[in-house]
């Protein structure tokens, strides 16, 4: 089962709101460990026990390597919410593909988050 996804950040505050915004995330109190100069937020959303962890620490911010994770994936329940959130995103100036049909038949669009980061929105 997995409980909670790390992401890297340049920007809380920014990646808070963004995901607070569109995907009606909850933030939990900002953590600090002043020693190693890190802090964070758990994001927790609706109907989902996996949780986002933001995370930030100045030293390692700019050597974050694209390895990894390829994207997150949200579900919105319907086509129709695809359709509207990837509209409304674009609209606010963020990168996205338009909604379609995949080879193996995902309805799915994308976005980047703030830093970058790519999101998938399907049903």
């Amino acid at each position: 089962m997995i409980t909670h996804i790390g992401v890297w950040v340049q920007d809380l505050t920014a990646c808070k709101a963004f995901y607070e915004t569109y995907f009606a995330a909850h933030a939990n109190t900002l953590y600090t460990n002043p020693q190693k100069q890190f802090s964070s937020y758990f994001l927790s959303f609706p109907n989902s026990a996996v949780r986002l962890e933001l995370m930030h620490q100045p030293e390692l911010a700019p050597a974050k390597v694209s390895l990894g994770f390829a994207h997150v994936a949200f579900s919105l329940g319907s086509e129709r919410a695809v359709a509207a959130l990837t509209k409304r995103l674009a609209q606010a100036g963020y990168h996205t593909t338009a909604p379609r049909r995949t080879g193996d038949g995902y309805f799915e669009a994308t976005v980047e988050d703030p830093e970058g980061n790519l999101l998938e929105l399907t049903v």
